[in-house]
């Protein structure tokens, strides 16, 4: 494996992590992080 294929695979992982990110932090602001609400986890944590 060549050095750019192995870097590309890097950045792909890391764009993947950042829009993973964005789309699950759209509806949440700092008292809904505090407190664990439903609607800024997703699912219930009957769940988890």
């Amino acid at each position: 494996m060549s050095a750019g294929f192995l870097f590309s695979i890097v950045i792909a992982y890391f764009l993947l992590l950042l829009l993973v990110a964005w789309k699950t932090s759209k509806n949440s602001n700092n008292e809904s992080f505090l407190s664990a609400t439903e609607a800024a986890t997703g699912c219930s944590w009957h769940l988890a």
